[in-house]
């Protein structure tokens, strides 16, 4: 049987949490010396270099803001792999996600440019496959599975499930076949 939280003494909960954070800790002052060596053998000064890195990121508010700004995304996107894996599924292709969610934030963004930040921040978080696929030109976009929308000027072979665009291999998905084959079937067959 596990042991839960109710059969520890509360001096054995808050060593094992202490525990957690001196390996924290410890793992946080390896790295830093170990970039620390780093900059050595690079003839930098790490003492220097690291006080201009917390000068520049917490010295100010701007700095703080670039912080907050280049971080709130990665723990997004840690929190979409975190949570499932605390309930024992498997989300893999964050990077993916981060990387799709800022292009379509950033096409809302240039397609909406005339609007007001408190209109636009909203609208760029509701963006989704679907509404970029009903904006774009259905002569020129399609979309072969729930996570790709193709140009399809740039498809350069067409095989079973799947098409290739320089080099990298698309899969058709199932919901999306019988329109893939009949735009195949309208553009590519003769007779």
């Amino acid at each position: 049987m596990a042991p839960t939280a109710k059969s520890f003494p509360r001096s054995a909960l808050t060593s094992l949490r202490m525990n957690s954070l001196g390996r924290y800790g410890l793992m946080t002052l390896l790295a830093l010396l170990l970039f620390g060596v780093i900059l050595l053998l690079s003839g930098k000064n790490p003492i220097q270099s690291y006080q201009d890195i917390f000068t520049a990121t917490l010295g100010s508010a701007y700095g703080f803001s670039e912080v907050l700004v280049a971080m709130i995304p990665m723990l997004i996107t840690a929190l979409a792999v975190a949570l499932p894996a605390r309930v024992g599924l498997i989300n893999v292709g964050g990077e993916g996600q981060l990387y799709i969610g800022a292009a379509f934030a950033t096409w809302g963004a240039l397609a909406f440019q005339d609007l007001p930040a408190w209109i636009l921040l909203p609208l760029m978080t509701l963006l989704s496959m679907k509404s970029i696929e009903q904006r774009l030109p259905a002569t020129k976009f399609m979309r072969i599975h729930r996570s790709f929308i193709v140009n399809l000027a740039k498809i350069t072979t067409i095989e079973r499930n799947r098409i290739v665009l320089d080099k990298e291999y698309l899969p058709v998905g199932d919901q999306y076949k019988e329109a893939f084959q009949k735009f195949v079937d309208d553009n590519f067959m003769t007779g």
